[in-house]
């Protein structure tokens, strides 16, 4: 039988809100939650520390296509640059827990799986170390804020702060 958030001792926890909705604690170091044997051994991201705390993870993805604008600086790209953008809802049992959104250069992805909702095992990081790109080094900033009507509609009207976390891979 499944655990349910609450009924299991676990070294990364589990966070409630009032109420029983499951929520995928993430791991606090970058190095080890993305690194590449993980990725390799598909326990990557969401996906794994969902499972290794007794959620079901699933996930839907909605792929378009943007020019970088105020992105293209930290990407070293020009503004009217296109962009893939992966902006997924992910979930533990079913319940929105997180959204995920991802913006790569589209140089990177045409012709690629990336432009796909299903990335396969390791993720859009294992594609684009395939591809020859090399991820070293992740940086992680973290803020919170009231959430707005897109974070509203996909996790639901009562969520208020949210936190928001900006990876630069």
């Amino acid at each position: 039988m499944r655990a349910r958030c609450g009924e299991r001792a676990s070294p990364w926890g589990c966070a409630h809100h009032g109420d029983m909705t499951p929520r995928v604690v993430r791991r606090t170091d970058p190095r080890l939650r993305l690194s590449r044997t993980r990725r390799d051994q598909g326990r990557g991201g969401f996906f794994a520390e969902a499972a290794e705390q007794g959620f079901e993870p699933g996930t839907s993805v909605r792929i378009a296509f943007e020019p970088a604008q105020d992105f293209a600086e930290i990407m070293g790209i020009r503004p009217d640059d296109e962009m893939c953008v992966r902006d997924r809802v992910q979930r533990a049992e079913g319940i929105p827990v997180q959204l995920s959104v991802s913006r790569i250069p589209r140089v990177l992805t045409q012709g690629t799986v990336l432009e796909e909702g299903d990335t396969g095992v390791g993720g859009m990081y294992a594609r684009l170390e395939e591809s020859g790109y090399r991820l070293t080094d992740f940086e992680e900033t973290v803020t919170a804020g009231p959430s707005t009507a897109h974070e509203r509609a996909a996790l639901g009207e009562d969520v208020g702060t949210v936190l928001r976390v900006r990876r630069v891979a």
